[in-house]
């Protein structure tokens, strides 16, 4: 899936979003707008799980 665009730049708002309605889905909830690098290692790795799951 790529990221969506938007006047040739990533549409962060949309990302987000996209991301939000994913981890609601699988019952995740993780706040899609804090950096991967600031979670703990369980919720990076429920993030790398939700990622093949797109």
């Amino acid at each position: 899936m790529n990221e969506p665009v938007r006047f040739g730049l990533i549409d962060d708002n949309e990302m987000n979003r996209k991301t939000k309605e994913l981890f609601e889905e699988l019952e995740i909830d993780i706040c899609p707008t804090v950096m991967v690098k600031e979670l703990s290692i369980s919720s990076q790795q429920m993030v790398e799980i939700a990622k093949l799951c797109r």
